[in-house]
């Protein structure tokens, strides 16, 4: 699905000024001063061309691509990352295609050990980034009043007929009688410290479930997109954790509901995307910014989690018997920068992590060649924006725009 560009280029062409003694500086500086404005503009135009993205190719950066020194976001606040991940389940082909769903989870399959579909799932491709859980939560008390258990056989490709054959990932919730049978995919790449990242998704089905796609690491560093199928299709929930405090009561600004931009509905079609930056959380639908918030933003590295579930309590709200809610994803597309080992930071010392963490993010980037991943022909496709601070250092840069500058005061005299 390598979208066709034709490259396009430009070029700048530098005058550099060779001043043998004062006596031909002199005798120069009529011609000189003559063209100051013109060198300067050419400067300034060359810096903002190098700032703002000039597209000049494209291809398939789907992993690291050594094309690729950084990736740019737009929106609010752009910012520059180091790392590129896209998983697309569209055009996933063969026997990892189920044409329809699989058989849902049986009251007496309580143990989360069912088979898992084969092919794709099952591959090292997937395997190597992803893991799908078994783990179950028992009931407990009123606010947890039905059994939770994750199962393989509710993560599966399926091909999507209303949609000309194309496939999605699934995750399925089906309410077994004395359990939910529930869906969770954990992200294998646990040392993610900021990140940009984009999840084309629907949601349908019953009511009294939670959609989740969020970072985590803990209960207290977690950034969430999160709906629940209760609400009215148009209305999302946007969280930086822990939103409830010691005392039990909600902490303000942790959590905020709000109504996506009109016609965008989660039950169709929507790109949702979160920005977790050092001091600040965004979400966005479709392209539109919606929210920014400063509280709770994690700074620890954490991992990408997709859920599906439902525990009967009043937050989530209590499947009909018999009844099933889908999470369908497209595609995720990531960039993010990263810090610590592949397998994630323990626990421990998170007091010495902490002091060091900003020094992490000032850490000396070569970016000279930058690719943008907003506002381009195909999802997942980055476009090469920048070369220009590949051929030239900064330093460089800063002497001609002095030099171009300081030609344009002398033409005032």
């Amino acid at each position: 699905m390598t979208p066709s560009l034709k490259p396009t280029h430009l070029s700048f062409t530098v005058v550099f000024f060779t001043v043998a003694s004062p006596q031909d500086w002199i005798l120069g500086s009529r011609q000189m001063i003559q063209s100051s404005r013109t060198i300067l503009f050419l400067f300034l135009l060359a810096i903002v061309l190098d700032k703002h993205a000039i597209q000049v190719s494209a291809r398939s950066l789907h992993d690291n691509s050594p094309d690729c020194d950084c990736y740019v976001t737009s929106g609010r606040s752009p910012a520059f990352f180091e790392y590129h991940r896209f998983y697309d389940f569209r055009d996933i082909a063969g026997d990892s295609v189920y044409d329809h769903e699989p058989a849902n989870v049986t009251n007496s399959q309580s143990n989360g050990d069912e088979p898992g579909q084969q092919g794709y799932l099952n591959s090292s491709t997937f395997a190597k980034d992803w893991k799908i859980q078994t783990w179950g939560h028992e009931r407990e008390g009123p606010d947890y009043p039905v059994t939770v258990q994750n199962s393989p056989q509710n993560v599966f490709i399926q091909r999507d007929l209303l949609e000309s054959s194309t496939s999605h990932l699934t995750l399925r919730a089906y309410r077994a009688e004395d359990f939910t049978s529930t869906a969770e995919l954990e992200g294998l790449q646990r040392n993610v410290l900021h990140a940009s990242v984009r999840f084309r998704a629907r949601v349908r089905g019953a009511t009294g479930v939670v959609a989740g796609m969020f970072t985590y690491l803990n209960d207290s560093q977690e950034s969430d997109i999160e709906i629940l199928t209760r609400d009215p299709p148009n209305h999302i929930r946007y969280t930086n954790q822990p939103s409830v405090g010691s005392d039990g009561y909600d902490v303000p600004g942790a959590s905020t509901e709000l109504d996506l931009p009109a016609p965008i509905v989660w039950s169709e079609w929507v790109t949702h995307r979160l920005d977790w930056r050092p001091q600040m959380s965004s979400w966005y639908a479709d392209g539109q910014w919606l929210l920014d918030k400063e509280y709770g933003v994690p700074y620890l590295p954490s991992y990408l989690v997709l859920n599906l579930w439902s525990n009967g309590g009043d937050w989530s709200g209590n499947m009909s018997l018999g009844s099933a809610a889908y999470l369908d994803i497209q595609w995720i597309d990531m960039v993010f920068n990263k810090s610590g080992p592949a397998d994630g930071y323990k626990l421990e010392g998170i007091d010495k992590f902490r002091r060091n963490v900003n020094f992490v993010a000032k850490r000396e980037s070569h970016c000279h060649r930058v690719c943008a991943v907003d506002d381009i022909p195909a999802a997942g496709f980055p476009v090469l924006v920048s070369q220009a601070a590949s051929t030239m250092r900064k330093t460089e840069w800063m002497s001609m725009y002095a030099l171009g500058l300081g030609l344009a005061l002398a033409s005032t005299f």
